[in-house]
């Protein structure tokens, strides 16, 4: 008989024994009881079966264990239908009405494994819904007419799965962990990674649909989670204003096998190169980088996607218990609806498989419940700062005490309070249960925490890391009601909108300089445009001009003018002075209007877990540092009470306030002036270049000449809220700390702090004093601990391409 080998494009045509193939093919043969002439067909093929030689002559089909062939009576995969799972002889196609009248064929997809490398040897496919375990009565599980199969338990060395299928292997019987999910093809290389080669005993194969790779899920080369899908009907569903994604990878040998991606929205990325976690996004030419604790099994990252912006936030536990935390970043986030709204991890060592070891899909209305949890230390920090803390649930044994946070149907959770609650939407995982009270006291006391830790990072495209903090100081509210990183029931005064608009555009068209960029130029500015209706510069933005020249003129008509601009030079002299904080601490040459575009850092200190420490005054005595262990430091606090606070004082209180207070103003005028006049350069190095020397001392004094300026008109202004703390040494003020609560009983910030000009200005002469401001700070914790406040808090500019400092103490600004 004439074989041809136009049947299939990649058939076989073989001349077979009455003999089953070892490989996990359907085999098409000319005579029953499968002998004769046949051709074989893989996985996943569509066929027509007319053949010269044949001319649908089929008397026999041999269909392996696990997979599944549908037989048609027309062309095209038309007419009559036959599904078979299991081999047919020539009595059965007969019976079936088939028996010479198949004319084209699909075989299902399959997954198949392979008893050799590279995908060689014998093998076995399972169809979606198929399992098998090896170890026990495959037959009966795969209800298949044959004795034996062509691979047997533990001989599995690498494995094919086509698009759209996943795999769960498991290396002991009875489908018992431990266990892995495939969605890619592997071989034993990286099988020998997860230590499953030659180890293999059952198997359930499926076909995706939804999260279904979201325990132990093995990412050889990427793994997509496309988000539409995944969250289904809840995507889109209006009242959930918050959608979370958790992932939390495998983490051994510290990370040093990692090397891998998480992309989202097509933009946004996080690199995990080994120790290195790097967060980034197409806007940003630099980077935020963190180093990894040097002791954790577990990498996890929280997503929280708004409809603007996107949080990131990365925990390392051990043994389910923190380690480190980093703070959350805020990202823009691309809306347009051409950009993938999915989640790639792609992974770049192809010695190592990548575990996701959990995957957890979540959502909230966005209504958070900030209350007090009775836990110590690193708990309290973390559980206070983040606004996923349900899902940490999933990470944490029993950490922030939450574990009914989390509700498993949505119609329990629309139809009951949903303020501080998060809707559970796919993840099988189970959270983790809270530890035993003997497990808890067997537990090791964490360590005290009194560092200020960063808990955010504002990088949007509209960052105004200068003008969004100089106008909440301006307009005295909390920067949170601006950032909005936390709910806030603030209402925004109205200068806010107006002064931030104002501010920025006057700093994008002048803050190329701080010659053009300053309250004075400012003044000049409006007058020219009063006058004459334009800057009287010439610029580059002209858009921004004309904006900048309206919304002043529009000003003018109204009965607030003067209030106005006056809170823009204000906000400009808080602007500058963090500018200066900047530049002093980052040695760069960058102007305003590019430092604005630079991101915002939040940095916290929880006054629940603080515990006062003394400072010691340090003293240059002959060129060097100097304990002065017998001396302290004399503090006092000046707060600004309430009208109805001052009514429950005694007079002696009014009285000595006021004393203090008048003191206060004394002081604060007399440094101003001392900066107004400036000093000589006397005591600086001979070998030092005096221009630097100029240049230096020029920052300084302006420095100086602005924070004592702000104090003088806080103090002016007498405003409910605000926080006086006055460091004396020896008799003598050297240093005053201005806090402010800004209207909220929880939050309070650090404005601004003042050194005497004489430290500032000669910071090495003999008998400066060192230590005063930490003093101030720590003094002023303890105040606000014993009056019930949540948190000291201060913004400082993040400066990217350099390590992220989580952690800083009370002197991460300049003392001016």
């Amino acid at each position: 008989m004439k074989i041809t080998r136009k049947l299939l494009i990649i058939a076989t045509l073989i001349i077979s024994h009455p003999t089953y193939s070892e490989q996990g093919e359907v085999c098409f043969y000319e005579l029953d009881d499968f002998r004769g002439e046949s051709f074989c067909s893989k996985e996943g093929e569509i066929k027509s079966t007319y053949h010269d030689d044949f001319n649908n002559k089929i008397e026999s089909i041999s269909v392996p264990p696990g997979m599944i062939i549908t037989l048609y009576d027309d062309i095209d995969l038309s007419g009559n239908k036959l599904k078979l799972k299991n081999d047919i002889n020539l009595p059965g196609l007969k019976k079936s009405g088939f028996y010479n009248k198949i004319n084209s064929y699909k075989i299902a997809p399959a997954i198949c494994f392979y008893t050799e490398d590279e995908f060689q040897g014998s093998s076995t496919c399972l169809a979606s819904n198929q399992q098998i375990d090896f170890y026990h009565d495959t037959e009966a599980i795969i209800e298949s007419d044959r004795q034996a199969l062509p691979i047997y338990n533990d001989s599995i060395q690498s494995i094919t799965i086509p698009p759209g299928m996943i795999a769960t292997i498991y290396k002991d019987d009875n489908f018992r962990s431990p266990f892995f999910k495939l969605t890619e093809s592997i071989t034993d290389n990286n099988l020998k990674a997860l230590e499953m080669s030659d180890a293999i005993t059952g198997i359930k194969v499926s076909k995706i649909k939804g999260l279904n790779c979201d325990q132990q899920c093995v990412i050889v080369n990427s793994h997509k989670i496309k988000l539409a899908d995944v969250f289904g009907e809840y995507w889109n569903d209006e009242r959930l204003k918050n959608k979370q994604v958790l992932l939390v990878f495998n983490s051994k040998d510290i990370g040093e096998n990692d090397n891998f991606d998480i992309t989202f929205f097509n933009s946004l990325a996080i690199s995990i190169n080994k120790r290195i976690i790097t967060f980034s996004d197409e806007r940003m030419i630099d980077k935020f980088y963190f180093e990894r604790y040097q002791r954790n099994d577990n990498l996890s990252f929280i997503i929280q996607i708004k409809e603007k912006t996107v949080e990131v936030q990365y925990i390392q536990t051990l043994d389910h218990y923190l380690v480190d935390v980093s703070p959350i970043i805020s990202f823009d986030r691309d809306t347009e609806i051409t950009i993938p709204q999915e989640i790639i991890i792609t992974n770049y060592n192809k010695n190592h498989p990548l575990v996701l070891a959990k995957s957890i899909l979540t959502a909230d209305t966005g209504e958070q419940y900030w209350e007090k949890r009775d836990l110590t230390q690193i708990s309290k920090i973390i559980c206070a700062f983040t606004p996923f803390l349900n899902l940490y649930n999933y990470l944490i044994q029993g950490k922030c005490q939450q574990l009914d946070g989390i509700v498993f149907s949505a119609d329990v959770f629309f139809n009951s309070n949903t303020k501080g609650k998060t809707l559970h939407i796919a993840g099988s995982s189970d959270q983790l249960k809270p530890p035993s009270s003997k497990e808890v006291a067997l537990q090791a006391p964490e360590g005290v925490d009194n560092y200020l830790t960063l808990t955010y990072i504002h990088n949007n495209k509209n960052s105004r890391g200068l003008s969004l903090p100089a106008v909440a100081k301006t307009c005295m509210v909390s920067l949170y009601s601006l950032l909005n990183s936390r709910p806030t029931r603030q209402i925004r005064p109205g200068c806010i909108e107006w002064t931030l608009e104002v501010m920025t555009d006057f700093t994008l068209l002048f803050g190329h300089s701080l010659e053009t960029w300053n309250p004075t130029f400012f003044g000049r500015i409006i007058d020219s445009i009063i006058r004459t209706g334009s800057t009287g510069v010439a610029v580059e933005n002209l858009a921004v001009e004309n904006r900048f020249i309206h919304a002043i003129t529009e000003k003018i008509t109204d009965k607030t003018t003067n209030n106005a601009f006056d809170d823009i030079k204000t906000a400009l002299n808080y602007a500058q002075l963090s500018y200066i904080a900047y530049s002093n601490f980052s040695l760069t040459d960058e102007s305003p209007a590019q430092v604005e575009l630079l991101p915002l850092g939040i940095y916290e200190l929880l006054l629940e877990t603080f515990i006062y420490r003394q400072t010691t005054p340090i003293i240059i005595s002959h060129g060097e540092f100097v304990e002065q262990t017998e001396l302290e430091f004399e503090i006092e606090i000046l707060p600004t009470p309430t009208p109805e606070e001052e009514e429950k004082l005694s007079d002696v209180e009014v009285s000595n306030a006021q004393a203090m207070r008048k003191k206060l103003r004394e002081t604060i005028a007399l440094w101003e002036q001392q900066y107004e006049q400036g000093y000589p350069t006397q005591g600086a190095s001979a070998d030092a270049d005096p221009v630097e020397i100029n240049n230096a001392l020029t920052k300084l004094l302006h420095a100086g000449n602005i924070v004592t300026g702000i104090i003088k008109r806080r103090l002016i202004l007498h405003r409910p809220g605000e926080i006086y703390v006055i460091v004396k040494f020896q008799g003598r003020v050297i240093a005053i700390v201005l806090a402010d609560r800004f209207n909220s009983h929880n939050e309070v910030e650090l404005v601004a702090s003042a050194t005497l000009p004489d430290y500032v200005l000669f910071p090495n002469r003999e008998g400066t004093v060192r230590g005063a401001g930490t003093a101030a700070v720590r003094e002023l914790s303890r105040y606000l601990q014993q009056q019930g406040a949540r948190t000291l808090y201060s913004e400082v500019i993040s400066q990217p391409s350099a390590r992220v400092k989580q952690k800083v103490g009370f002197n991460f600004k300049s003392e001016f």
